[in-house]
């Protein structure tokens, strides 16, 4: 009966690590096997290491911080990185500009490195590795369908314009109506 109980205190305990550990491997796999969501667009921008959620979550998993924390630890900053995500997915104008999926895992990523800055300053450092090229193209696409000019345009006329807009945006990921609104300018010109 000891032995019973010794072995439920440590399932108690570190279940919640042990969940956390299968939950980023099932997620790097997942991740890893499904398609980059903005492919139809243009390549990712270069960098020195990839922010999709996939890459991030495999340094997770391998990063000696993460794993060098208590339990306790680990699972307070999964719950942020969980508020994180859910912050972005409640916010409908702000998960049209950012990729919640990858704004979480790199939130992580960012608090393991620098643990003592507040929420706002790593959100504002890790925005723009996470543009939403869909959601800016849609946004400009829906924009464009409803401009009475454009009825003689030719059908991909706002199609094209959708891809300039996100093509703009993936290159230089502001989250801003006025930087929008130049891309937009820009895109009308470029598909006329």
């Amino acid at each position: 009966m000891e032995y019973c109980r010794l072995s439920h205190k440590i399932t108690k305990r570190h279940t919640r690590a042990l969940g956390l550990k299968l939950l980023l491997c099932f997620l790097f796999v997942v991740l890893s096997l499904s398609p980059a969501s903005a492919q139809k667009f243009l390549p990712e921008r270069e960098s020195e290491r990839p922010t999709d959620p996939a890459s991030v979550y495999a340094r997770i998993m391998e990063s000696e911080i993460f794993l060098s924390l208590t339990p306790e630890l680990q699972d307070e900053i999964i719950t942020e990185s969980e508020f994180v995500f859910q912050t972005c997915t409640s916010n409908v104008n702000y998960a049209t500009y950012h990729d919640c999926e990858c704004i979480a895992p790199n939130f992580i990523e960012a608090r393991l490195d620098d643990p003592t800055s507040n929420y706002k300053s790593l959100m504002s450092r890790i925005s723009s590795k996470c543009p939403n090229s869909e959601g800016i193209a849609g946004m400009a696409f829906n924009g464009c369908s409803r401009l009475s000019f454009v009825r003689n345009k030719d059908p991909g006329f706002c199609e094209c314009v959708a891809n300039s807009v996100a093509r703009q945006y993936q290159q230089r990921p502001i989250a801003h109506v006025k930087i929008f609104q130049k891309y937009n300018d820009r895109a009308f010109s470029e598909c006329n």
